[in-house]
């Protein structure tokens, strides 16, 4: 199964789909910073899909993402936004992304986004 690097500051949510995700065999490391999911990509090779939330306490998702991009790092990436769409294309799809999820959204519809991601 897959190895999915969960960075969001809110715990409620990464507990609740991290405990689905693991339900269905995948391996989940939560974190909640980009500085933390830098080590944590440091540590395992091994990650197959990164969910970061857009805008977090000090560093954003998307500079995490550009840094993953910069490096060459190949794993997935599902953003999490709070931004309407609506707002320009800065506000929406982050370059280097294969997804982003617009919040608000269940804990039940981020999990199954996720799923889907994986399986192809």
């Amino acid at each position: 199964m897959a190895h999915i690097l969960f960075v969001d500051d809110d715990a409620d949510l990464v507990e609740l789909v991290s405990l689905r995700l693991r339900s269905c065999g995948h391996e989940v490391t939560a974190v909640g910073s980009v500085d933390a999911a830098r080590n944590a990509l440091a540590a395992h090779s091994d990650v197959d899909l990164v969910v970061v939330d857009r805008t977090m306490p000090g560093r954003s998702g998307a500079d995490l993402l550009r840094g993953l991009r910069a490096e060459g790092s190949t794993p997935q990436v599902l953003m999490l936004t709070a931004r309407d769409r609506e707002h320009g294309p800065e506000d929406g799809r982050t370059p280097g992304a294969e997804d982003c999820m617009t919040e608000p959204f269940t804990p039940d519809e981020l999990a199954t986004r996720i799923i889907s991601l994986l399986a192809c």
